[in-house]
């Protein structure tokens, strides 16, 4: 349905269209935010859909229509909304993943700071002994 609307309102039907809207918000007391307006376009581009269903069951309900419930619709139904979260999911999984990422790094830096001093130990100990039988324990 989305591209559908997307369709209505790039052609002529869309000043009726927005027409219609505006007066759809007025008869029900919302008032004509972006956000909306936006939504009511939805909703009556497609009365049926689970936004129309929603949107009839708050009506049917007298529920007020604020902006929290403005914000609630948008994320829901809205394909912007949806996205948005999405995104959001999206940047979880890659917080999680970051972090898995960086301690692996750290436990590296540990175990190379570990070779490192064994590696010193070695060195040290060669230096000081002056005969091969010397390095023989060493190795």
């Amino acid at each position: 349905m989305a591209a559908q609307l997307e369709t209505t309102l790039r052609g002529p039907e869309a000043y009726g269209l927005a027409r219609r809207v505006i007066e759809a918000m007025e008869e029900a007391g919302v008032w004509p935010t972006p956000l909306n307006f936006e939504i009511w376009v939805h909703y009556l581009g497609d009365p049926e859909g689970p936004l129309g269903r929603e949107i009839k069951r708050l009506l049917a309900a007298s529920e007020p229509f604020t902006e929290a419930t403005a914000d609630m619709l948008a994320a829901e139904y809205l394909p912007r909304g949806r996205l948005t979260e999405e995104i959001r999911d999206a940047g979880r999984v890659l917080d999680r993943e970051l972090s898995s990422v960086s301690e692996a790094i750290a436990n590296a830096h540990k175990s190379q700071a570990a070779y490192g001093q064994t590696l010193d130990k070695a060195a040290t100990s060669i230096e000081s002994v002056g005969d091969g039988a010397g390095l023989q324990v060493i190795v």
